[in-house]
């Protein structure tokens, strides 16, 4: 919806309707916290360990299942996938407690991963979506705050009960609440608006006013204000760190290079959230994590590797391969300030107006 819709938000403030958004849909990535480190609780006890060579650094790595996103978010809208994807995640969470035997549960954790994203990244596209331009990074933050909590818990319902079928039963009947978000909750009026039901955007911005006590501008013009943009735009990382034999520089460089990787990966998908469109919002993000999934599954492999060239040289990968991707950043545009773009054609144009305005500036 561009710049006019980011200043119908903006008129609208950040008040009780918004507010509540963040809060009930970050409970959305509270619930696949708990499977996502599950194996470590649920594997069988093994009486055997296998000793990596003598001269290898050892490593304790936490691998995480690739994840693919439903692209149906495009046309059916974020609310109705947030209600789909948490409602097979919930059945096939539950109905893993009665497995009766690993490849049934190794298929169950296994879907459960391909459906996390459908939800959990489509929350977190409608909270940009609903929040005015200067509140979304506040936003982005306090959404994903619920997955460390969760992870957090997760030791202690583990610690409590050791038998796994009622650990994964607790854990998994945290889902139910979820349910009564979506009494409440409404379809994004920016993606409403940009599949042209106008009537309904309306609708949704009207209560987000009389939520936040505010006023809107007349009926007409608002309607007219929505229909006019849509004419003319239409027209996170590796996890895991090495140890043995390394002094306290090693450590601290560790240290201070993995908390700048997670400051990256929870900027990033922020960042990302706003240089797709919102006709591919969803499947953008989703796409992107997606692949960034890839380098989870080759890093205990490369650790294995080439660990037993050069102890170092995993080291040396990784950091080239950031500071290569650092670089690559500077390539795309700031979003700072900038209205979200809501068509590809929008996207394109403004993509072509950074062209332009940079062959006319003066040679020196």
């Amino acid at each position: 919806m561009g710049k006019k819709f980011d200043e119908l938000l903006t008129h609208l403030g950040t008040g009780r309707w918004n507010i509540f958004y963040m809060v009930t849909l970050s409970y959305s990535y509270l619930l696949p916290s708990y499977h996502a480190l599950g194996g470590a609780f649920l594997a069988p006890i093994v009486s055997y360990t296998c000793l990596p060579p003598a001269h290898a650094l050892t490593s304790d790595q936490i691998i995480i299942p690739t994840t693919a996103t439903l692209n149906s978010t495009t046309k059916h809208g974020r609310k109705n996938l947030i209600v789909i994807g948490s409602a097979l995640f919930t059945v096939l969470a539950i109905g893993s407690c009665w497995a009766n035997n690993i490849h049934v549960l190794l298929l169950a954790r296994f879907l459960l991963g391909m459906l996390q994203p459908s939800f959990t990244q489509s929350s977190y596209t409608l909270i940009m979506e609903v929040l005015e331009p200067t509140s979304r990074s506040q936003g982005g933050l306090v959404i994903t705050m619920p997955w460390s909590l969760g992870l957090v818990t997760w030791g202690g319902f583990a610690y409590l009960m050791r038998d796994w079928r009622m650990l994964q039963l607790t854990a998994s009947l945290t889902c139910l609440p979820f349910f009564l978000v979506f009494l409440f909750i409404d379809e994004s009026p920016r993606w409403l608006a940009v599949q042209g039901r106008y009537e309904e955007a309306l609708l949704v911005l009207q209560k987000a006013a009389r939520w936040n006590k505010v006023s809107l501008p007349p009926t007409p013009h608002v309607l007219q204000c929505l229909k006019e943009e849509r004419c003319s735009q239409v027209g996170q990382c590796v996890e895991g760190s090495s140890g043995g034999g390394i002094d306290w520089l090693e450590v601290t460089l560790v240290m201070l290079g993995k908390m700048a990787v997670n400051a990256a990966f929870t900027v990033i998908i922020y960042f990302t959230t706003e240089l797709f469109p919102t006709e591919v919002r969803v499947r953008g993000l989703g796409t992107s994590l997606m692949v960034s999934r890839i380098a989870t599954m080759l890093a205990p492999i490369i650790v294995e590797y080439l660990v037993l060239v050069y102890s170092r040289l995993p080291s040396v990968v990784f950091g080239t391969a950031t500071l290569v991707t650092g670089l690559v950043t500077f390539n795309l545009p700031e979003t700072l300030g900038v209205a979200l773009s809501d068509t590809i054609s929008h996207l394109e144009k403004e993509h072509q107006q950074r062209v332009d305005d940079e062959l006319k500036k003066p040679e020196i």
